[in-house]
């Protein structure tokens, strides 16, 4: 499990590295896939670092948002927020 910050990674077993930089919220708009118009979505920025010698495809990778009790958060794609999903 990644936690936010400049100097937090999570490191995988093939070595690929995951940062969460930083969280903004935003209203989810009436167009949007997922979610719930009006209610507030949040934009997580994620970077990715892979060691030199690999290779990584982004189109396979995935966030997923969860609470503390475990409850997944719907994954949101609004085109008014630029968000249409992948990295």
């Amino acid at each position: 499990m990644a936690k936010v910050g400049a100097t937090q990674w999570f490191t995988y077993s093939d070595g690929l590295k995951a940062q969460v930089t930083s969280l903004k919220r935003f209203r989810i708009s009436q167009y949007a896939a997922g979610g719930k118009p009006g209610d507030i979505g949040v934009i997580v920025t994620v970077t990715l670092q892979k060691s030199a010698s690999s290779t990584f495809d982004t189109s396979r990778a995935e966030v997923i948002a969860s609470g503390a009790n475990g409850d997944q958060a719907d994954t949101v794609f609004d085109s008014d927020q630029n968000l249409a999903g992948g990295f």
